[in-house]
């Protein structure tokens, strides 16, 4: 199936508003870049950083322009390679994080290929791994970082904020 040339996505045009702020808008699909991926957007989880830009707490960082596509934990299926990108193919489930870009609240988003992974089985739902994306995808760089990747792949147990989670990295 095609990518369409438009899709439905959420955005604000200024520091503060809140949930008024928020704008229901039809926007151009974003485009791959050098080293990037396209993904058809299954799920996304907004974070306390996502409030804390459109507030404006980091400004002038943050948004790097207006208007502002928020969120950037995502799940979503692979729809277009940008160059350079070898490690998916179309059709690959992901789980990814597009900060500082963010994109999450639309139809479509674009992510780094080098901060995306692929989504762990299906006994694992999505929604919850991409609600812990930042965290999960922080842990298993740790473990290639020390020499452990051989633990990659298996079950984990991974803390974060009030629980214990089970997280397949």
């Amino acid at each position: 199936m095609a990518t369409p040339r438009t899709m439905r996505a959420v955005q604000y045009d200024k520091y503060g508003g809140g949930a008024e702020g928020l704008k229901h808008v039809e926007v151009p699909v974003p485009s791959p870049k050098k080293g990037e991926v396209l993904l058809k957007m299954e799920a996304a989880s907004i974070n306390p950083i996502d409030w804390k830009i459109q507030k404006g707490m980091l400004r002038p960082f943050l948004p790097g322009k207006f208007p502002f596509t928020p969120v950037g934990d995502l799940a979503g299926e692979v729809v277009e390679l940008g160059s350079g990108v070898t490690n998916f193919k179309p059709g690959d489930k992901v789980i990814s994080i597009s900060f500082p870009s963010g994109g999450g609240l639309a139809e479509y988003a674009v992510a780094p290929a080098s901060l995306t992974v692929a989504r762990p089985p299906e006994e694992f739902r999505r929604t919850p791994c991409v609600q812990h994306g930042a965290n999960n995808l922080m842990a298993r760089q740790q473990l290639d970082d020390i020499g452990m990747a051989s633990l990659r792949r298996q079950s984990v147990n991974v803390a974060g904020g009030k629980a214990m989670r089970r997280c397949y990295l």
